[in-house]
């Protein structure tokens, strides 16, 4: 499988989070991101899927 990283809003349009709850989890170091410059942030949405499974974050209405 390959793996794919998008952006922010994408991600958090995914994960029916918004993109602000996303940033804030990433800066948390909470969910693993990728910071390609300081203003383009990447995410592997199947391994933020499965940090925020083993670490319990609600995803659906979280941070709406």
């Amino acid at each position: 499988m390959k793996s794919e990283f998008i952006d922010c809003n994408a991600a958090a349009e995914e994960l029916k989070v918004t993109s602000q709850f996303l940033r804030k989890l990433a800066r948390e170091g909470k969910v693993p991101s990728y910071r390609l410059s300081a203003r383009i942030l990447r995410f592997n949405l199947d391994e933020v899927r499965e940090c925020m499974r083993k670490n319990a974050v609600a995803v659906g209405n979280a941070g709406a």
